[in-house]
Order: C-alpha cells, then structure tokens, then sequence
C-alpha cells in the first residue's frame, strides 16, 4: 500500500497517477474539505495542460497580459498563450476527483501524526489510529509533519506571502507585476478574476509585511475596506540541499520544497515531481535522479532571484526599459517562464545590453 499524506494538487495528482496504474493508493486530508484553505494565487502557465485537460471546471480566469511595473518604468507584455487562473478549491477537487474515479481512497479530516516500522499514526475525531503502509510520501505542505516526523526538515527558510481578495476595478485579462524598494525580497502582484474582483499580494523573508501591504493598497487606492477575504501562507524557499527521501518516505510537492524561486510558483514543479516519483515507485527507480531535469531548472530559478535580490530601484527602471524593446518582448512573450535557460539565452542573444544583469548570475 503507498499512503499520501495531503490532498493538494501534487499529492491528488501523485494518487491519480499510481492509481491509474493500477497501484493501490490511500490519502490521507486533515482537513474536511480538499483544497482548504486557500494559501495561493492560483496562477499557472499554460504547460498545465501537459499534465491535465484544462477545465473551465476549475478556472476562474484567462489572463493575457503582463504589466510589469517599477519606480518609473512600466511595459506591457502580450502573451502568446494565455495564463490560467484557477480557483483552488475547486482545482484541488478535481484532481481529487479523478484519483477516486481511478481507484485512490482518501480520508478526509485524518491528520499525520507519525510513522514507524511500517505503521503510521493518524488522529481522526479525537481517536488515534495505527495503519500499516508499504510506502508513505509526504505532500503535506512546508512545514511537512511527514518530514519532521523522519528528521528530514533541515533548515527551511520561507516567504510570508501576504494576499486578500479584493474588490478592484481593472481590467480582467491582464495581472500586474511590482518591483523595487517598495516590495524588499520579492515582488508585488494584482491578479484580476474578474473586473470586479482581483488578488492582490506580495511576500516578504520576515512575518512583518502587513506595513508594505497596506501602503500598497494605498498606492492603488484601496484600503482595508476593500478585502474580501485574507488568502495569507508561509511559502517554501527552493534548497537543493533539502533530502526528499529517506527508505521508503518520500517528500513531495511544498514538503519537499519543489517551488520556483522567481514567482513562487510550486503547483506546476509539484506535478511534474509527482510524474518522477510516480514512475520511480512503479519501476524501481532512483527518485531523486529522476529529478535531475526538474532540480536543475529549480536552481537556475534560486540564482534568478538571488539577483534580483541584489536589484535597487535603479537596477529595475533599466530593466524593464530593455524589456520594453519589442524583439525582447517578442521573446518573453512566446517563451515559458517554467523554463528561464532557454529565455534568458535567447533574450541575451537579441539584447547584449542584458548582459550587464546576466553577469549577476555568475
């Protein structure tokens, strides 16, 4: 039996595919409801359509638009395929969905407690409960229960990832991007679900951004007022020294900190691992040389943002001022940014001025 311990979108998408295969397969949600609560932007790039049908099912919003914004530059990218914004709730479900229609049985509201000599405890309605498993993998998140109960966590780092949703009049296809002092670490973000509501966010390295994200709505014109609901979470920082094995306990997803460090975007890398670690499980491969392909990208995305870290004001008007170009953005706008080699070598070749940031990266 292979026990998944959380019912996100890498552990449901981990549990269709062993299922479909014929693998036995349980989950196991500590929350009643799959996909609560909601801890994410939810947009992703059109290769989700490389592990699943795209469903309006789940999607709340195609955005083809990118205004990318700094102290005094600003350039707008159209993009040749639109980007998906889903709704988790509802995302999660439906991969949930299909793992259960495949065979996968899930127990909602059974919370990890630990694991042992093939037996792992479980609490569900106050009760403790011992269950045997052949194989136990951890999607449960950054702060992984799995991982501590194996002494696999490391030294994690985090993003605070500050988000509400908001009453915000913009237009509905196109989500903006902040830089600069005003948003130290990363960035800022405005993504519509509609022209009446938008996500609005950013994230900082320490649990005391509240006072950014409040002179950002300020910025805007909005105010407190206007939030609708708080959609705030902690955010693993990618470390390719983290262990995603240990015998036969695996980390998946978050709890293996599979998450781009440019966007902080971890659904599309969490799916692609579970394809990994699926085919290891039903062929005996090595999982962790599997992720060979993934982890390289992972660490191109880490030295990314260790750059822009590093970036002033300064540093991000010149930029976006050469991505304004049109044969750069005519770049950016057919490249994937799941995969920055292939944009940055092509984006260097059309624009040498580039070089002056590129240089960061070594």
């Amino acid at each position: 039996m292979i026990s998944i311990i959380g019912a996100g979108p890498a552990g449901n998408y981990l549990a269709y595919l062993l299922a479909k295969a014929g693998n036995p397969v349980q989950i196991f949600e500590e929350h009643e409801q799959i996909g609560a609560p909601i801890q994410c932007t939810g947009l992703l790039t059109p290769m989700l359509a490389d592990f699943l049908e795209v469903s309006d099912e789940y999607l709340v919003n195609r955005l083809k638009r990118i205004k990318v914004c700094a102290k005094q530059q600003s350039t707008i990218i159209t993009l040749q395929n639109e980007e998906l914004m889903v709704q988790r709730q509802w995302f999660d479900s439906h991969i949930a969905k299909k793992a259960e229609d495949a065979g996968a049985q899930y127990y909602r509201g059974h919370k990890f407690l630990d694991y042992a000599d093939g037996m792992m405890s479980v609490q569900h309605d106050g009760k403790v409960q011992r269950i045997p498993t052949d194989v136990l993998v951890g999607a449960d998140g950054p702060l992984s229960q799995v991982a501590r109960s194996q002494g696999m966590l490391g030294q994690r780092k985090f993003y605070f990832g500050i988000q509400a949703r908001m009453k915000y009049h913009g237009e509905p296809d196109m989500y903006e991007v902040h830089f600069g002092d005003d948003f130290p670490e990363f960035f800022g973000w405005i993504t519509p679900e509609s022209r009446e509501v938008a996500r609005i966010g950013l994230a900082v390295k320490h649990n005391r951004g509240m006072p950014y994200f409040e002179r950002f709505l300020q910025r805007k014109g909005l105010s407190k007022a206007d939030i609708i609901e708080y959609q705030s979470g902690i955010i693993p920082i990618y470390d390719p020294r983290l262990p995603v094995q240990k015998g036969n306990v695996y980390l998946l997803g978050d709890a293996a900190f599979q998450v781009k460090a440019t966007t902080l975007g971890g659904i599309i890398p969490g799916m692609a691992a579970a394809e990994v670690l699926a085919d290891a499980l039903r062929n005996g491969k090595d999982y962790q040389k599997g992720l060979g392909t993934l982890n390289r990208q992972l660490r191109l995305h880490l030295r990314i943002r260790r750059v822009l870290d590093r970036f002033s004001d300064k540093d991000y008007d010149a930029l976006i001022a050469l991505v304004g170009k049109p044969r750069v953005k005519r770049i950016i706008e057919s490249e994937s940014r799941e995969f920055p080699l292939m944009m940055l070598v092509k984006l260097l070749a059309a624009e040498p001025r580039l070089l002056r940031f590129a240089r960061k990266l070594v």
